[in-house]
């Protein structure tokens, strides 16, 4: 069901992203939370649906000149030609939930030579889609114990880089949403760098964007905040590269622009007593199982950090341009001139056209499945 500031919100509405940086001794708020609270509006109103991600997405493509055809992930589940024809497709936000078949209709587009476009992060679970399209499950934290159809890697709905699925996001997105996840929300990295670290700035998406070595891109927005993907990397030489270590195809892609974020909600000893922080560790833990089977002291320390990237991966005979964070919607709203030109050089390369006064054809995808 659609709740109270899904498909419509004021522009008023706080963000999950905090845009300034808290002071010294802050005491961790969560001032969307309060907002709909007081205003009668759902508390996931801003992480999730139309007016947060895609209505804007859409707009400012509208606005720009793309003849824009709309399908949902539902689309995409019951109809594995629903692409079939086109060159691009886009999907944005907030995109945490997929079917599989709704994923492997992305990956026969693009490896049939397609592309596929992603302005969204988070992407972590596996959902199952039956009674003809009117039932999603999703067991998430505790599939592998609860979900009837736990021992079918197919069916789970558990995390994809979960072992007992092992389908990493990366195979599709570029990114793994496990290597995630959060920034400038709450306690989670709220004095975080807001943005991208650009290194690799002479590839052709940021061709045009006079972006040197070491810019931050969006950070006044930020465009890294609440939720974003990211990689198991390293770096070499003063530049990033993906391990695979995550199960990403580590030889087919190439990081452009990096941040580190976090999974764990730190506790710095301001608050009140009594009043408990939004998640704490809570996410970090339970990450760490479904990936890893376990929470020991070990596996902690290696998951406790992430990163949030861009990055462009070739798939097949097809393409993926992926800038894993949930805010990139709203820093085209907002009229970011690098995130504008960014986005034009990739929807214009991936469409095959340069600049003109011709419709430029692309097929969006509605972000949510449902949460």
């Amino acid at each position: 069901p659609w709740c109270r500031g899904l498909i419509r919100i004021p522009n008023s509405a706080p963000r999950l992203a905090m845009k300034t940086k808290p002071p010294p001794k802050w005491v961790p708020t969560y001032p969307m939370t309060e907002w709909a609270i007081a205003n009668g509006y759902s508390v996931f109103s801003r992480a999730a649906g139309w007016a947060t991600y895609d209505g804007i997405m859409a707009a400012w493509l509208e606005r720009n000149g793309y003849a824009v055809a709309y399908l949902t992930q539902h689309d995409l589940h019951m109809c594995p030609t629903a692409l079939d024809g086109h060159k691009v497709v886009l999907t944005c936000g907030h995109d945490e939930y997929w079917s599989r078949p709704a994923r492997l209709s992305i990956d026969r587009f693009v490896d049939a030579g397609a592309r596929f476009v992603r302005f969204g992060g988070n992407i972590i679970w596996q959902v199952r889609i039956s009674d003809d399209g009117k039932t999603q499950t999703c067991y998430k934290y505790s599939a592998d114990k609860k979900d009837p159809l736990a021992s079918d890697p197919t069916q789970n709905t558990n995390a994809f880089e979960a072992a007992s699925v092992k389908w990493p996001p990366a195979l599709t997105f570029g990114v793994n949403g496990c290597e995630g996840v959060y920034s400038r929300f709450g306690g989670f990295s709220p004095r975080g760098l807001g943005g991208f670290t650009v290194y690799r700035n002479e590839h052709w998406a940021f061709e045009g964007a006079d972006l040197y070595y070491g810019d931050t891109l969006g950070e006044d927005i930020p465009l890294v905040g609440f939720e974003g993907d990211g990689l198991a990397y390293t770096f070499r030489h003063g530049l990033p590269y993906p391990t695979g270590d995550d199960g990403a195809p580590a030889d087919k892609i190439t990081i452009l622009a990096l941040t580190p974020i976090c999974r764990e909600e730190e506790d710095h000893g301001h608050l009140p007593i009594g009043v408990t922080l939004f998640n704490g560790p809570g996410d970090w833990e339970i990450l760490a199982e479904v990936v890893h089977g376990n929470k020991d002291k070990e596996t902690l320390a290696k998951t406790r950090y992430g990163s949030c990237v861009i990055v462009h991966m070739e798939k097949g005979k097809g393409e993926v341009f992926c800038a894993g964070t949930t805010e990139w919607p709203f820093a085209l709203e907002q009229g970011d001139w690098y995130v504008n030109k960014i986005t034009h050089n990739v929807l214009r390369r991936f469409l095959g056209k340069e600049a003109s006064g011709r419709k430029r054809k692309i097929d969006q995808v509605s972000s949510r499945l449902g949460s």
